[in-house]
């Protein structure tokens, strides 16, 4: 049978500031009344502030308490020492003020302000009670508040205090820069993590794209493209390469991306000269992509070919200002996974053209990874691929039909690829 005491402990000062008697990291339930009195909460001292309009102020500068029997000073560029500690609790009230205020905590290696790096920026609005708990993560940390109004004082207080003994994961802020391995609760209540992505606020992992055009079947075996011809993507044959349109008013900047002799993923700007061949600077094995970079857009289809046996390497139709060919290749340091593959249009009986996905692997070899079989029908389809592809590696899109184009019809698709690219180069063992 279980029993019960009914002796408890009495509450060691401002309950506030003990740790939290919750769960943390598989840790159990803590408390602070463990440990003894007066090593929990070290005081760093209360502020009061008055901002002028449009300006920032930093509010510990001045003579501030940093242990019970000592006064620190951090005046000028001196931040405050961290050591033996892990957590910063910062109470800021503006539930009187007349403006927000944005406040920024600054970390560093150095006792030097001018030398700290921002960490964490969090938007106090004017009329909240703001309390958050912070990670020690350098030797010396500060903080600064701005006030954004250009026509109101920003007036309010505070207290800042460091805790030895708090057990806490600070969670990830919504607007916070992370990487996929920050330690926090970077869970979304607003969003999902491939919208971080998208607007930047995952730093190491980039969201692309491959469109997949074909209008009309023009040959038995083609590149998902509309041009009569597939490349050989398994060649390791690396030429120059030359970018040609078919309309004579096409004079515009476009980028290019590609595979080079080493199989690393290379890039370079070239500027079309209407129906006339203009000449890259880079040799190319494979070109995965080509963007349109100046204002307006290509009026012609564009081309990039081999210099040496003219060989369609990629295909941007008219007004599309971005390629138009299923050709993706894996840059340097990163892995790319293929999430998503739609595609859409019309297979006739009489071409049965068979829509295929093919990963390459060194230059050497196809591996199949998708084929639709849809026969005389429409095509509405979404597959869920989830394919890794290393660094150099390339998926490209090709269809297989029976016959080209008759008085009976035609095929025609248009497919999108989703790719998520996670550089390796800010990979930490764990």
């Amino acid at each position: 049978m279980a029993s019960f005491s009914t002796s408890i402990p009495p509450l060691i000062g401002n309950k506030s500031l003990l740790s939290g008697t919750y769960p943390v990291q598989s840790i159990g339930r803590q408390s602070s009344l463990q440990y003894e009195t007066g090593a929990v909460i070290t005081n760093v001292g209360n502020f009061t502030s008055n901002i002028g309009t449009a300006n920032i102020g930093v509010p510990l500068n001045g003579n501030v308490e940093y242990t019970a029997t000592s006064l620190f000073n951090t005046t000028s560029n001196i931040m405050c020492p961290t050591t033996n500690f892990n957590i910063i609790k910062l109470d800021i009230d503006n539930s009187t003020g007349d403006t927000d205020i944005i406040l920024d905590v600054y970390y560093s290696t150095e006792n030097n302000f001018s030398k700290s790096k921002k960490r964490y920026t969090t938007i106090i609005e004017r009329g909240e009670l703001f309390y958050r708990n912070y990670p020690v993560e350098n030797t010396y940390f500060n903080f600064t508040c701005r006030n954004p109004d250009e026509a109101n004082r920003a007036k309010f207080k505070g207290r800042c205090s460091l805790s030895r003994y708090t057990q806490f994961n600070t969670p990830t802020q919504i607007n916070d820069k992370i990487d996929r391995f920050t330690l926090g609760d970077v869970a979304r209540v607003a969003n999902n993590y491939e919208d971080d992505i998208l607007i930047g606020r995952v730093q190491d992992v980039v969201k692309t794209d491959r469109l997949g055009i074909t209008d009309s079947i023009t040959q038995t075996k083609m590149t998902l493209w509309n041009n009569p011809s597939a490349f050989n993507f398994t060649s390791n044959s690396t030429t120059d390469i030359v970018a040609r349109s078919d309309s004579a008013t096409d004079l515009m900047d476009i980028l290019i991306s590609g595979k080079d002799s080493l199989d690393k993923k290379v890039t370079e700007t070239i500027t079309l000269n209407g129906t006339s061949n203009v000449s890259g600077f880079l040799s190319y094995k494979v070109v995965d992509d080509m963007v349109v970079t100046t204002n307006g857009t290509n009026t012609g289809n564009v081309v990039i070919a081999r210099s040496t046996n003219g060989e369609v390497m990629n295909y941007m139709n008219a007004n599309a200002g971005r390629s138009t060919s299923m050709i993706y290749t894996c840059p340097e340091n990163t892995v790319a996974i293929i999430r998503e593959f739609s595609l859409n249009g019309f297979t006739t009986l009489n071409t049965e053209s068979k829509v295929k996905l093919y990963k390459v692997e060194d230059n050497k070899r196809s591996i199949q990874v998708y084929q639709n079989n849809t026969r005389d029908a429409q095509i509405i389809e979404n597959q869920h691929l989830e394919i890794s592809l290393n660094a150099g590696e390339t998926l490209y899109g090709e269809i297989d039909s029976s016959q080209v184009t008759s008085n009976l019809g035609d095929s025609f698709f248009s497919s999108r690829l989703n790719v998520l690219e996670y550089s390796l180069s800010t990979e930490k063992i764990i």
